[in-house]
């Protein structure tokens, strides 16, 4: 992928003889600001949740209920689990680009973020887990699409010549995402889910 230098986030002072907690907190602060995360979350989960309700007209959510806030907290977490497999996946190009980042400096290390990424997956799994058969199928499609888009669905070198199909398979997770909180909130099958409407509803809420 093309490098292009934007501006980013002011970094802590921190260095790799402080703590791991203070670490990655500086990691978060540059790489991935947590306040903007957790709005636009809320704003993709309860986006989804009232598009449930309209779709599949009496049921009532709860949005203060344990399976939304869990819900909210696991997609939270696959955006965090995004971005670590973006920093491993595009590692020795932005050491060239980025020189300054707190991972191409040896701040951070990849080791640190590869217990983080075995931690959030680990979460993500016993939270759907805990919410239901219907999330955890969702969440393991999410998942295995995640993965697949780290190892360039396998055609790094065509999705890198032509941009358009790049950026279609690797925007395709948000509405996979949305499709997710829709088995937390209604507990939807799949012939429900992919009914006409609800694709329709899933495009406007995407």
């Amino acid at each position: 992928m093309p490098k292009i230098k934007l501006l980013e986030r002011e970094i802590m002072e921190v260095s790799e003889n402080d703590s791991f907690f203070k670490r990655i907190l500086a990691y978060t602060n540059e790489r991935f600001p947590v306040v903007p995360i957790l709005i636009t979350t809320m704003l993709i989960g309860y986006n989804a949740m009232y598009t449930a309700q309209f779709i599949f007209s009496g049921i009532t959510i709860d949005p203060l209920s344990v399976k939304v806030i869990l819900g909210l907290i696991s997609t939270f977490f696959v955006f965090f689990h995004l971005r670590l497999m973006d920093e491993f996946k595009d590692y020795e190009e932005d050491k060239v680009a980025y020189p300054e980042r707190l991972l191409s400096r040896g701040i951070i290390k990849k080791a640190d973020l590869s217990k983080l990424l075995i931690s959030l997956i680990g979460m993500e799994l016993a939270i759907n887990i805990y919410i239901g058969k219907g999330a955890l199928i969702a969440w393991a499609v999410v998942f295995i699409y995640s993965a697949l888009m780290y190892k360039e669905f396998f055609a790094e070198e065509l999705l890198n010549k032509v941009m358009v199909l790049y950026l279609i398979t690797h925007q395709a997770i948000i509405p996979m995402i949305i499709g997710y909180f829709f088995f937390v909130v209604a507990e939807v099958n799949l012939e429900t889910l992919f009914s006409v409407k609800s694709l329709i509803a899933l495009g406007c809420t995407a």
